[in-house]
């Protein structure tokens, strides 16, 4: 099932999805070690991992917004060809800070700007994404990226978690590798996509400013300030409490994110027609009710077993709100601005997404004798967002029909 829905995609699409695996295999285990790396190795306090996952969030704010603009100026492919480039070179350099125990200013500098590249390279793709599918096509576009990228998550997490026996810094090579292969990639497979019409910024332009579409900052903020907490299990703070309130090594950590890969592709082409049948809005709220169960069973036990099964619990949790981000804000974003709405919301999301890993390593230090309260709020935050979200419901779907009219 899952690799007859991918053979149906376009190639671009299709080379697309391979570059997310080759990015999910190289780059995702990558942030991981390094949070067990500069707590366990360097001697640095939840606070201060925390505060270098805001600064690269804080930096990546103005470069989205810029960068959105900027593709769809000049097109998608120039932008897609440049990134990889300076992404081998900052990784080989972040694969020496960390083997030789460098500098910790050049490592948090090197580290930063792969995220902030990567962030742009994020924006890139949903464009190209958007560009090459149909509005009806487009969540099963999406989720091409999504299971391809958690199966390269999937690998490269086993593959890291045998490296981190031996030697851990070994794998900081594997993004830049990787970086390499998603550059012939792009160059072989991926045309430029930018609408024709928006060659000429004088006709056929949408009148409506990013920066005032109330209904976009609106569902924006619902889903960034759902991530915030929903999202903790991606930042610094599950690794620290994991390792360092429950002892769990670090290769059965690395196995807890490899099932939640697996999870990813078993199910989330089961979930996305759930999620067509019930409402991208509401399979956004059950998704975060799911994230809020498995919050409090995370706080509750330390057994390996039950943990895994919670992790298929998130997932599921995960794979019915995931989806609800690009797919939305490619539903109604204008064909001829479509960079620009993407950068926009990747910017606004960042600005609160920033306190992510600041807010979870806050938690964990403040609630450090009792970690279950940290868990309870993480949960009773989610389970309100999941109503607040239902509230958008009706004006998202109104959108929709208004770009349709126009299209039409």
């Amino acid at each position: 099932m899952i690799l007859g829905k991918i053979r149906l995609q376009t190639s671009v699409i299709r080379a697309m999805g391979y570059a997310d695996f080759i990015r999910g295999f190289g780059r995702y285990p990558t942030w991981i070690l390094l949070v067990i790396y500069l707590s366990t190795i360097r001697d640095m306090s939840f606070i201060d991992i925390g505060l270098i996952f805001f600064v690269q969030s804080v930096i990546s704010f103005p470069i989205n917004i810029a960068g959105g603009r900027f593709i769809d100026r000049v097109g998608r492919r120039s932008i897609s060809l440049f990134l990889p480039i300076p992404l081998v070179i900052l990784y080989f350099l972040l694969f020496i800070s960390v083997l030789y125990n460098g500098n910790i200013w050049f490592l948090i500098i090197e580290f930063v700007s792969t995220g902030i590249l990567s962030s742009i390279q994020w924006v890139v793709i949903n464009a190209i994404i958007t560009d090459n599918s149909t509005t009806a096509g487009r969540l099963d576009a999406f989720t091409v990226l999504r299971i391809l990228g958690n199966a390269g998550i999937g690998v490269g997490l086993v593959v890291s978690g045998v490296f981190s026996i031996f030697e851990p810094a070994l794998f900081f090579i594997v993004p830049g590798a990787g970086s390499i292969i998603e550059f012939f990639i792009f160059k072989i497979y991926v045309p430029e996509s930018k609408p024709s019409f928006a060659e000429n910024k004088h006709e056929n332009s949408t009148k409506i400013k990013v920066y005032r579409d109330g209904l976009l900052i609106i569902i924006v903020v619902i889903m960034a300030i759902s991530a915030l907490f929903a999202n903790q299990w991606e930042t610094p703070t599950l690794p620290l409490y994991l390792t360092r309130f429950l002892n769990i090594p670090e290769e059965f950590i690395t196995i807890l994110y490899a099932i939640n890969t697996v999870t990813v592709i078993v199910f989330q082409y089961r979930l996305n027609i759930l999620a067509e049948k019930i409402g991208y809005v509401r399979s956004f709220s059950l998704g975060l009710v799911l994230y809020a169960l498995s919050f409090i069973v995370f706080g509750l036990t330390g057994n390996i077993i039950i943990l895994a099964l919670n992790v298929v619990l998130l997932t599921l949790g995960e794979s019915l709100t995931n989806p609800f981000f690009s797919v939305t804000v490619s539903r109604i974003a204008p064909a001829d601005k479509r960079g620009e709405y993407f950068g926009f919301s990747s910017a606004i999301s960042g600005i609160i997404g920033t306190f992510s890993p600041f807010v979870g390593t806050l938690f964990l230090t403040i609630f450090f004798n009792i970690p279950i309260d940290m868990w309870l709020s993480f949960s009773m935050i989610t389970l309100f967002m999941a109503f607040v979200a239902l509230l958008t419901r009706r004006k998202i779907l109104d959108r929709e029909e208004k770009i349709k009219a126009g299209t039409s």
